[in-house]
């Protein structure tokens, strides 16, 4: 494979430390590794280790450079032709996202810090095909702020080459501190400077060692001159940017400091003092180590460094003994064995890529009436996600809440009216499925279904692929209807139906040769734990009620059927919506009607499938929770026998003549219990199921 490694430069800092061991793991691994910067410090480390470099302008914040750059980028990709572009900077990953655009080569982009979202580099901040995060807290930052779906997101730890940072010689009592020093990196170097004459009087210490360069270091080097001229020696010393920093962990000494820089001290045993410009942890041990590491060991979100505690925690070390420190040490090497080698960085980065080249290649699209809050659809909807992204690296939902569908789900989401949005995911060759349910129908509106003809018109002109999923045909009023959703069936290059009969209509309509039997997508979900059932559910045996919006007489009618159901068998009638927005004024009325009604408002599917799962019947409008109680092995009845409700009634019917089963799940005119029904035994429930899902008896 054939990698270009994008950064804004090489000099001493621990993102540019991360690139040199990240390539020098792949390089060692086989692949091809190319770094593209504007040169610095490590570009010789690069070609001692027979990385090859090229050189790009720097980025200094002004449009002509990045413009410059972005040229500099792409003649480079002309002649190295990489097969992925792996960015570590805001600016880089811009240019190397525009440039794989107009190359076809898959991105990612690796987070070094949680960037703030503002201004016009927030505005302009793309991430790729696929990120890596060095830390958890980071990886929470780029879903919660950027909207990266979760499934984009990668945690890559820092990898260390263990081999060349391994302790050596005695331990010493000098203090070794290691980092860029620029105004957003300088605060633990100028602590040290502070109470370097505390630390000399106490005679413990013998010397302190800044090592690093940057925007800080001449102001930081007149006072460190104060300091020593106070102390009457050359206490403090700051050596200026240095590329072999194992050789300043030779012997062990104590080390202050945050990020690659602990890591690496950790390596070489050093005892570690947790502090920098975004917070204090304080002296390390394992069991602090582990906060520490969903940070990157940068102590963000912790305390503010003080001077006073600094001094503290370093007297309480340099008061240790030999042993006691070396213990420490051993404990902190561990930690980096264990967890942060640089082999398993470079394996974290390859997985990463091969899903970048995935997403580049054919995709998915699902379109459907997802971001409504209807809890029969918002429950499929996962386990079509998970089933996309088995087979394909890049699966993009079309909803009507793309931002709350993109963290729910942890997919891209777009909004499901946007053309702009849906022409730049959409490619040639991807595939657009309508994901379930009767959407080929006009009885609700004539815009729903000229939408979803619309949009199969588009995926078709941008030659793509449609297929219907497990789907249906509802009531289709008019000649042109028809005939429009004719010429789609036509034009499926897959299809599969919830019923046999959805399938015969389907057949009347055209001729369908590869057309098959499939099964309702609910029955796909996982089984959840019975536990946390709602206390006021607890004691009372129950019947659950789910009714759709309805109009006041049909509303009458209905209610004095529940009410006569449930007084007849005893029963409490708890109200559920599966749709709240359209449901819930429908349940409020119908609750007021039928004594000691409760109404629940909720929609989560673990939820509802739990109280569901503890009842003695369900009576419903909507085939979800039919199909909800087919899963929780619960006796349930049609309040509406629509054309839908019966061909899946009929299909279920079917299903149970198949298995041999008589005496079950009374699916009947619920006016003609006389008795609750029983639910079947586990051996027939799984028996009827898995005829559902496979169409043929395998028990």
């Amino acid at each position: 494979m054939k990698i270009m490694m994008v950064t804004n430069g090489m000099n001493i800092g621990g993102a540019e430390t991360h690139v040199l061991e990240l390539s020098t793991a792949l390089s060692n691994r086989g692949h091809l590794v190319t770094v593209a910067s504007p040169f610095g410090s490590y570009t010789e480390k690069l070609k001692e280790r027979d990385i090859k470099t090229e050189r790009i302008f720097k980025f200094n914040g002004s449009p002509y450079s990045l413009v410059k750059q972005l040229k500099d980028l792409y003649e480079c990709c002309i002649r190295t032709h990489p097969d992925i572009l792996h960015a570590h900077t805001r600016p880089g990953a811009l240019i190397s996202v525009l440039i794989g655009k107009a190359l076809r080569i898959p991105v990612v982009t690796t987070a070094h810090l949680p960037f703030p979202k503002q201004g016009l580099a927030g505005a302009c901040t793309c991430w790729g095909e696929c990120v890596l995060a060095v830390s958890r807290d980071i990886r929470r930052h780029l879903i919660l702020y950027y909207a990266v779906p979760s499934n984009d997101v990668s945690l890559i730890k820092n990898g260390i080459d263990t081999e060349l940072f391994s302790p050596r010689g005695k331990s010493c009592k000098k203090i070794v501190h290691v980092s860029r020093l620029d105004s957003d990196r300088s605060k633990t170097a100028e602590l040290l400077i502070e109470i370097a004459e505390e630390l000399a009087k106490a005679k413990e210490c013998e010397e302190i060692v800044l090592i690093g360069d940057g925007d800080q270091f001449a102001r930081l080097q007149e006072k460190k001159k104060r300091a020593n001229a106070a102390i009457g020696r050359d206490f403090v010393q700051m050596i200026g940017a240095k590329t072999d920093i194992e050789k300043a962990f030779e012997n062990r000494p104590l080390f202050v400091g945050v990020s690659r820089a602990a890591l690496e001290a950790m390596s070489c045993e050093c005892p570690v003092v947790l502090c920098g410009n975004e917070g204090y942890e304080g002296i390390l041990d394992a069991q602090k180590a582990k906060t520490a590491a969903k940070t990157n060991f940068c102590g963000r979100n912790r305390r503010e460094p003080q001077k006073e505690e600094l001094f503290c925690d370093l007297q309480k070390l340099l008061g240790q003994t030999e042993a006691e420190r070396r213990q420490l040490g051993r404990e902190m090497r561990q930690i980096v064995l264990g967890e942060y080698k640089r082999e398993r960085m470079a394996e974290t980065a390859e997985e990463v890529y091969r899903k970048a080249i995935r997403k580049k290649s054919v995709g998915i699209m699902i379109c459907g009436y997802y971001g409504y809050g209807n809890v029969g659809d918002e429950a499929v909807l996962p386990m079509i996600i998970r089933q996309c992204l088995r087979h394909y690296g890049r699966v993009t939902v079309m909803s009507k809440k793309p931002k709350k569908d993109t963290k729910k789900y942890g997919v891209k989401c777009i909004s499901r009216y946007s053309l702009f949005g849906f022409f730049s995911n959409f490619k040639s060759d991807d595939i657009l499925i309508f994901g379930g349910g009767n959407l080929l129908q006009n009885q609700t509106s004539q815009r729903s279904l000229a939408y979803y003809l619309t949009f199969a018109l588009l995926a078709k002109l941008k030659k793509g692929k449609v297929a219907l999923v497990r789907g249906g045909i509802g009531a289709l009023h008019g000649v042109f209807a028809q005939k429009a959703v004719s010429l789609f069936l036509k034009k499926c290059d897959y299809i599969s139906s919830r019923t046999i009969e959805d399938l015969h209509a389907m057949r009347k309509s055209v001729i369908l040769r590869k057309a098959k039997v499939s099964a309702d997508g609910s029955l796909f979900l996982p089984i959840v734990k019975r536990e946390k059932k709602p206390h006021t559910l607890s004691k009372c045996p129950y019947c659950v009620i789910v009714m759709k919006k309805t109009s006041t007489k049909l509303l009458e009618k209905k209610a004095a059927l529940i009410r006569g159901f449930c007084q007849a068998h005893k029963l409490t009638p708890i109200w559920i919506t599966f749709d709240q927005k359209k449901d819930l004024t429908s349940a409020k009325r119908g609750a007021k009607t039928v004594r000691k009604s409760i109404v629940i408002k909720t929609q989560s599917k673990d939820l509802i499938r739990r109280i569901i799962g503890g009842s003695q019947f369900v009576l419903t409008d909507r085939l979800h929770a039919a199909y909800f109680a087919l899963l929780e092995n619960r006796p349930f009845g049609f309040l509406d026998q629509n054309e839908k409700n019966r061909r899946h009634l009929n299909y279920m019917k079917g299903c149970f003549q198949k298995t041999g089963i008589h005496d079950c799940l009374s699916v009947a005119c619920v006016q003609k219990l006389k008795k609750l029904p029983r639910p079947l035994s586990k051996g027939d429930h799984a028996r009827m199921i898995a005829v559902m899902l496979c169409g043929r008896k395998i028990f």
